[in-house]
């Protein structure tokens, strides 16, 4: 056929090299784009692990005030047994119980950064922790006009409650919850 020798097919070692300094290349410098957005998935990660506790911690201490039940001794006042200085940095009541006979205590506290609950009851009292990374708590008491600030439980209608969380990655979330106190028992 013609005296013309035909060339493997393939890449000279040369080309091999430079296609694989290229690739060193680019993937170093898309590196530092990678990282930063794995940070930045983590921080939002915990940005919303902090929401979700702040979030839990609001609807619990909001659901444990709706059982809050009226003095046995008094039934014009609700059975606070904290005091009702505004703010107050905790909360302790009694709760009715499923049988409307047996009150439960119940503490809602500040300890260290940690939001704890506990029930007198229950476990001796032990704290069960609500969220972690606390950074404020606060309750304050109102009257029926839900502005002026009550100066004994006879005149607590709404229990107005504020809790501040550090996001571990930097800021603060807050968040508040209102309860209206309606039991009548």
């Amino acid at each position: 056929m013609g005296g013309r020798v035909r060339r493997a097919a393939g890449f000279t070692l040369v080309e091999a090299v430079v296609t694989l300094g290229v690739l060193g290349v680019l993937f170093a410098l898309s590196l530092p784009v990678l990282t930063a957005g794995l940070a930045a998935f983590d921080a939002d990660r915990d940005g919303l692990r902090a929401l979700e506790d702040l979030r839990y911690a609001v609807e619990r201490v909001g659901r444990e005030l709706r059982e809050l039940c009226r003095h046995p001794a008094d039934e014009d006042a609700f059975y606070i047994t904290s005091a009702l200085s505004n703010p107050a940095s905790s909360l302790s009541f009694y709760k009715r119980e499923p049988d409307c006979t047996t009150p439960t205590r119940v503490t809602v506290a500040r300890s260290g950064d940690v939001l704890t609950l506990a029930y007198g009851a229950v476990a001796g009292g032990s704290p069960f922790p609500l969220a972690a990374g606390v950074s404020a708590a606060e309750f304050r008491f109102y009257q029926a006009d839900g502005a002026t600030p009550a100066a004994d439980s006879t005149q607590v209608a709404f229990v107005e409650f504020a809790l501040t969380l550090a996001n571990p990655a930097g800021g603060t979330y807050a968040q508040r919850g209102r309860v209206a106190l309606r039991n009548r028992e």
